[in-house]
């Protein structure tokens, strides 16, 4: 197989690989969480881009972002290295010995995470999140119910007071 080959096909399996693609987290009607394997957007996997496509796909061209994080998703521990010992098998007869392997050495443990968006549809009611329009627009006065004005400013001090001195 020539070099080239190798390498298409090596891309091939790691891009089609289960952990690399956006899907779902949560879907629901109106809303719903994709993940993706990190918050990147670069060649040859762009996670961002399809993960924009799936919510797309799902709530249509007008949907908001509600939210974005890392999430840990599972994690995996294992130990480093793993030495052969002998051991009775029955009793204390030292012609009763099996080699087993024992696991020995420091722990090793890595989190598995993936980074989710969470996304609605615009104007959609999700539940346990505020009712559309509850935040204000950006560039739109904010909605202040009641509020109190504060006081006006001080002015700073122009000069600063002579400097103390030490008996």
């Amino acid at each position: 197989m020539s070099r080239v080959g190798l390498l298409t096909f090596a891309l091939f399996a790691l891009g089609n690989s289960g952990c690399t693609l956006a899907h779902y987290a949560q879907k629901k009607p109106d809303y719903g969480v994709v993940a993706i394997p990190s918050n990147t957007n670069s060649w040859p996997f762009y996670y961002r881009d399809r993960a924009l496509a799936l919510i797309e796909k799902h709530v249509g061209p007008d949907f908001v972002i509600i939210k974005e994080e890392t999430v840990v998703t599972g994690g995996n521990v294992g130990l480093d290295q793993t030495t052969p010992r002998l051991t009775p098998v029955s009793g204390e007869d030292p012609s009763d010995l099996i080699q087993e392997r024992v696991a020995s050495g420091d722990m090793m443990g890595a989190h598995v995470a993936e980074w989710q968006i969470t996304y609605a549809r615009r104007g959609a009611a999700i539940p346990g999140m505020p009712p559309p329009g509850a935040f204000p627009v950006p560039g739109a006065p904010p909605i202040q119910p009641n509020a109190v004005p504060l006081p006006p400013p001080r002015p700073l001090p122009t000069a600063l007071p002579p400097p103390r001195t030490l008996p």
